[in-house]
């Protein structure tokens, strides 16, 4: 991810990591809830916010410092839908995300409590929709 980031030398381009793709080189096995929970959290992304991405919840992320600093003051959502919200101010002001798939493994286990979690991140979702449309 570092090297593929390193190959931006105007600090255009965040490189974002991605847990799923088509590949069978970097197939993840997931129990049926998180791959439930995982296309839930898509189809929303790309409903609410008309964003392509595969996989804003990976927490590898390379982004340039000054694109960081440029957007920062508008970010306002935490948890789990601060990385939708970040990577969705980064493209709205013209910066380029790249995603790149990377080897994963899947851990037993959830930080996520399935009904008050999946309430707050569609509000959460629905709240960055509300601010974009002032723009």
């Amino acid at each position: 991810l570092m090297s593929k980031a390193a190959q931006d030398v105007d600090g255009e381009v965040s490189v974002v990591g991605v847990r799923h793709s088509k590949s069978t080189e970097n197939l993840v096995h997931r129990t049926w809830l998180r791959q439930l929970l995982f296309c839930g959290f898509s189809f929303l992304l790309h409903f609410l916010l008309k964003e392509p991405w595969l996989d804003t919840q990976c927490g590898a992320k390379v982004i340039h410092g000054d694109a960081y600093r440029s957007i920062r003051p508008s970010l306002v959502e935490a948890g789990f839908v601060f990385d939708a919200e970040l990577l969705t101010r980064l493209s709205h002001s013209g910066y380029v995300i790249r995603e790149i798939p990377i080897p994963w493994q899947e851990v037993p286990g959830s930080k996520l409590s399935l009904l008050t979690d999946s309430c707050r991140i569609l509000i959460g979702l629905v709240r960055i929709r509300l601010r974009l449309g002032k723009q």
